[in-house]
């Protein structure tokens, strides 16, 4: 009779180290699970915030002193075109103001007649706004980077020199990189 017990007992105990086995697998299943998707949820969160982030920046520009119109909500181009040259003597300040980003005015409608950027030499012609479509106010691109957003708000344009408004849009595009890990 002993021998059937210990039979008996030693198939008990392999079932029960078979169930716990099971359900060890079980649980780190469930927690692969549950770790994929709250990092998915996280990024997504992170996507999100980081679109509603350019866009209260962009909104921000509309109103910054050395974009903006005197009496309206709209961007002075003469201002900007002389912002580049602001922005090359204080690199510093506005590297810690904007980070990583390219900003970019660009001249929707009336439909420019060339495709090029603005700068200070065509802005002397005359055939000036015609002939420039875009102009870079603000460019800090990392050397290596894994994704961009780009972010776009419609905006009045002004151009001081006729007098005249033109629709415009103000890109914003934001750039994502891995940070290097610590060997």
């Amino acid at each position: 009779m002993r021998v059937r017990q210990s039979t008996k007992g030693a198939i008990e105990m392999n079932e029960t180290i078979l169930v716990l086995f099971i359900i060890s697998i079980i649980l780190i299943l469930i927690i692969f699970v549950y770790y994929r998707y709250t990092i998915s949820s996280i990024e997504s969160s992170a996507s999100s915030l980081s679109e509603q982030e350019a866009l209260v920046q962009l909104s921000f520009l509309t109103k910054y002193p050395e974009l903006s119109c005197e009496n309206d909500n709209c961007i002075d181009m003469l201002k900007a075109i002389s912002f580049k040259q602001v922005y090359q003597q204080n690199k510093d300040y506005y590297l810690r103001t904007f980070g990583k980003k390219k900003i970019t005015i660009e001249q929707v409608y009336p439909q420019p007649t060339s495709e090029e950027e603005c700068t200070s030499l065509k802005f002397n012609q005359i055939d000036y706004p015609n002939n420039c479509k875009f102009l870079i106010i603000y460019e800090e691109v990392p050397p290596t980077y894994t994704s961009k957003q780009i972010t776009s708000i419609p905006i009045s344009i002004f151009y001081p020199e006729l007098e005249e408004f033109r629709l415009g849009r103000l890109n914003l595009e934001v750039y994502r990189w891995k940070a290097k890990q610590k060997q």
